[in-house]
């Protein structure tokens, strides 16, 4: 089925159902598969409660925390060994909209501050409006307001399926190094960012064709100034088509931004919006490109370096994300 979306945020009714488009272009809505193989006849069961958010990114951290501060019995898992999803493994990017106009945006987003706050000036600077982070100080202090609220937490839990009775959720399969396993709850929130667990469970879901956002692999740099740094984006700009020839990955403009009080750089970009469109649930699309990212990577820091003259012949890479940031896919 194809719907052709007008405007960004739109919402349309069809056939009885409440859809929400983002993004201009074509949008291919996914029918429930009821005839799909199952894995969770094979599972045993790891724990039951009453919550359970399945994604430990910021929106899952939110919901997390907005549970289990009203004393609900509270589950939070992570694919990775970490929670704050693409806040942490950007490597510094800010944290918009967490005091807008200075002011305190609610109770769980001061939660957040407080705990990256009582770790001093290293972990934390704010802005206008947004937080500057330390991302290894970020993980930390996720985990105390976690704990501060009693909220149970697992990392390397990833979910590969849902529990469905009925038409309801009633919990999710993860994979473990136990192998499978069962996570049953009265109430499932969805915050993977893909839609997973909705998906998994057979419902409708909907994603723009040829039109995804570009994902990103944000990394740091050092052996830079300030001053150097802010002039970064105008010295690639004045040579891109010069090193392109070489590096032919590089994106259309880049620049390097501060990381919270300390010496290194972060890099957030455009991406792969100059490569090609990439479905980040599609497993071929998606490892193609992630390694076309880290070949990006490299190739970005060896223009600064080649082509940077004297104000950027020094840059160091310090290190990349734990994974592409993906913008957007299922909804």
């Amino acid at each position: 089925m194809n719907i052709q979306s007008k405007s960004r945020r739109n919402f349309l009714k069809v056939s009885g159902t409440t859809i929400c488009l983002a993004g201009v272009g074509t949008v291919k809505a996914a029918k429930p598969n009821k005839n799909f193989a199952s894995v969770r006849t094979k599972t045993k069961e790891l724990l039951k409660t009453d919550v359970l958010v399945v994604g430990g990114g910021p929106a899952g951290i939110g919901a997390a925390l907005g549970s289990a501060r009203t004393g609900v019995k509270t589950l939070l898992i992570e694919d990775y060994g970490f929670f704050g999803g693409v806040a942490s493994w950007c490597m510094g990017m800010p944290l918009n909209q967490m005091r807008p106009n200075r002011q305190p945006r609610s109770d769980v987003h001061e939660l957040i501050i407080e705990k990256l706050l009582s770790y001093g000036k290293q972990a934390i600077k704010i802005g206008s409006h947004q937080l500057f982070c330390n991302v290894d100080y970020l993980k930390v202090a996720v985990l105390d307001a976690l704990e501060h609220v009693n909220c149970k937490y697992l990392v390397h839990t990833r979910a590969v399926d849902t529990l469905v009775k009925g038409n309801r959720v009633t919990g999710v399969v993860v994979a473990t190094k136990q192998g499978l396993a069962n996570i049953r709850a009265k109430v499932v929130i969805d915050c993977t960012g893909d839609a997973d667990a909705a998906f998994f469970a057979g419902a409708e879901t909907m994603k723009e064709v040829n039109n995804l956002s570009p994902m990103t692999l944000c990394f740091n740099t050092a052996n830079i100034t300030q001053k150097q740094a802010r002039k970064s984006r105008r010295i690639i700009k004045k040579n891109l088509a010069r090193a392109r020839e070489k590096y032919p990955l590089i994106p259309s403009k880049y620049g390097l931004k501060p990381v919270s009080n300390c010496s290194h750089f972060f890099t957030n970009h455009p991406g792969t919006k100059d490569l090609g469109q990439f479905d980040a649930t599609d497993p071929f699309q998606r490892s193609k490109a992630e390694c076309l990212s880290r070949r990006q990577v490299l190739q970005m820091v060896e223009t600064m370096r080649e082509f940077g003259g004297e104000e950027l012949k020094d840059v160091e890479l310090v290190g990349t994300g734990t994974q592409m940031g993906v913008r957007e896919t299922r909804r």
